[in-house]
Formats: structure tokens, C-alpha cells, sequence
């Protein structure tokens, strides 16, 4: 497999939002919002409550950046924002909720804590693929394993993600 993931660096934050901005089924959902999502995604690197990893194909040279995962561990007040109608895009949400304070992420400490008490609630914040990788099995084989290794070991209560593409919904 020529597909590998890392985590997400100061340096990849651009190159990731400029996936999301090209990517027709997702960029539009960030009308509005998405010149903070650099800066949000910036100030959260490190923070327990949000993991991000770049995937990347090594065959070419330097590797090229193909895709962007990312998730949020929330708070159960926006979880139950989340599932109650009208609905809305969770990504673009929490991108502008942190850009005016109000960040539904848990703190470093209440993750330690929920985790050990109850568990957590996760929301997969943003996956997406440069257009012209959207449909390589072995992207979407990595995301998935990668999804599951990150969380593994936390208490999770439960799960919410939304399709990114179109054929995510058949």
C-alpha cells in the first residue's frame, strides 16, 4: 500500500484546509467559515480532545498529501445539538463555535475525566480526499484503520459521523 498517515503538523494545516475548500460534496459546507478553520485547526493541534492525521502517497517523491482525518471528542450538550433537528454540518459548527469562543471540545482534563467516568463522546469532525484520490480503496482503507486505532482505549459513549461524499449515503 502506498498510502500512509501521520499526524497533522503546523506546516499541513494549510495544504489540509486547501483539501476541504476543493472538495466539491465538503468545501461548500464551510460557506462562511472556512478562512478560521486554519486557525482553529492550528490552536487545537496537541489537545487531547482533537486528533488529526494527514494520509499521504509515498510512491511519489516528496509524498503527496491525498487526504485529512479528523475528530473531536464533544461535549454532551453539543452531542445532543447535533442530533436534534434542524441539523447541521458538525465541521463547520464547531469551526465556528471555537472562532467566537465557545468550543463544544472537551478540556484536556474533562477528557481524563469523562474517560475514566462515563465516557466520551466522539464526532468525526472532517474526512476528506483531493479529488482525484477520492475513489482508491487503499485511501479509504487507511482512514478507517487509522479511525480506529486513534480511538482505541477510550470509553466512548457515542459516535457521530456524517457522510463526506455522496456515496458514502447509497
Amino acid at each position: 500500500m502506498s498510502i500512509r498517515c501521520r499526524p497533522m503538523r503546523p506546516k499541513d494545516v494549510t495544504p489540509c484546509v486547501e483539501i476541504v475548500a476543493q472538495h466539491p460534496f465538503v468545501g461548500p459546507r464551510y460557506a462562511g467559515i472556512l478562512l478560521e478553520l486554519r486557525s482553529v485547526w492550528l490552536g487545537l493541534l496537541g489537545r487531547e480532545a482533537f486528533r488529526a492525521y494527514v494520509y499521504e502517497d509515498v510512491e511519489d517523491s516528496p509524498p503527496r498529501l491525498v487526504g485529512i482525518g479528523c475528530s473531536a471528542i464533544i461535549s454532551d450538550e453539543f452531542l445532543r445539538e447535533v442530533k436534534t433537528p434542524p441539523f447541521f454540518w458538525t465541521g463547520a459548527e464547531i469551526t465556528r463555535r471555537i472562532s467566537s469562543g465557545r468550543s463544544p471540545l472537551l478540556s484536556d482534563k474533562q477528557v481524563r475525566e469523562s474517560n475514566s467516568n462515563g465516557g466520551l463522546n466522539l464526532t468525526v469532525w472532517e474526512g476528506a480526499v483531493r479529488v482525484g484520490d477520492m475513489h482508491r480503496a487503499e485511501v479509504s482503507h487507511s482512514f478507517l484503520s487509522t479511525f480506529i486505532e486513534l480511538h482505541r482505549g477510550f470509553l466512548l459513549k457515542e459516535v457521530v459521523g456524517q457522510a463526506s461524499t455522496p456515496e458514502v449515503l447509497a
